[in-house]
Order: structure tokens, then sequence, then C-alpha cells
């Protein structure tokens, strides 16, 4: 799918192909809830970093740490978030560790796309939620205290979501 984003004032344009578009984690942990504002965010779509365009790139900031662990048994990997500097939108985030470089993990929030509604959620770093916030309980809403032991990838393929371009 192909993904148009952009940041709030407009300085900061991009477009990427999204094969995982289905924004289905939401995530609790400190990060996440300091960058979006909020006592959880919708966390990122996947995109191949090869197609990602940037319009606007003399805009961009960037804040480099280190991730929660991705997965159980999984270490922790080195982040690069890009945001607005005029605006502070959060607009991307890119791995700076070996073997996660294909990828470009926009944040749902940022994409201008429609994207598509996914069939169940995953509330992902529980552990680490703000005591005042409740995640959503139901059949469709699964919850985690750390990460999914499995990858947005497999996530999309069991579910016949995967879009091959």
């Amino acid at each position: 799918m192909n993904i148009e984003g952009s940041c709030l004032c407009g300085n900061v344009r991009f477009s990427a192909v999204s094969p995982a578009p289905y924004p289905y984690r939401i995530c609790y942990c400190r990060r996440c809830r300091k960058t979006g504002g909020g006592g959880g965010t919708g966390a990122n779509i996947m995109a191949k970093n090869a197609s990602l365009v940037v319009e606007g790139r003399e805009s961009l900031g960037t804040y480099v740490s280190a991730s929660n662990p991705p997965g159980p048994g999984i270490p922790p990997v080195e982040l690069e978030m890009n945001f607005c500097r005029t605006c502070g939108s959060q607009l991307f985030i890119y791995s700076r560790s070996e073997g996660w470089s294909d990828w470009v993990y926009p944040w749902a929030s940022a994409i201008d796309t429609d994207l598509p509604n996914p069939p169940d959620w995953y509330h992902i770093n529980l552990g680490a939620k703000a005591s005042w916030v409740d995640a959503p309980v139901g059949s469709e809403h699964a919850h985690f205290i750390e990460n999914t032991p499995e990858s947005i990838e497999k996530w999309h393929k069991d579910r016949g979501l995967w879009e091959e371009s």
C-alpha cells in the first residue's frame, strides 16, 4: 500500500510503500507516552526503507534512543526517532541496529492516507502504562505486559493482510 504522511505544520511530507499498513498495536511505554502526548499511542506501521521519500528534510529533527526490547528474548535496538523541528510532530522511526535497516516505522498518527482498520488490537508494554489510563478490554483486545512475541510482519501474514508489492 502506498502511504503518505506529514507533520502538523506541513513542513515535512513523506511517502513510502507499506506491506503492513494495519496500525494494530497500541503502545503504553514511557517513550510512546512522552513523545505521543497521551496515555498510549497508535504504534507504528511498517514501510520499506528504500521506498521512503521525504520532502522538507531540512525541518527534520532526530532523537536517538534505545528501544524497549522488540519482543521476548530479543535485545533492545538503537532507534532514530524523526520529528518536525517546527511543530514537534512525530513522523517515523528507523532502527540503526544490524538486521533492522530494511524498514522504517511511520507513526500511524502521521499518516494522511486512510489506513485499514485492524481486525484485532494488541495493547503492548502495559507494565509501563500510566496509572490513569485504562486499556480497552474485549475479545478483540489482547494485552501484553511487554512487547509481543510476534513481529509486525508475522501479525499481518498470519491474518492474510501482508501486501506484497
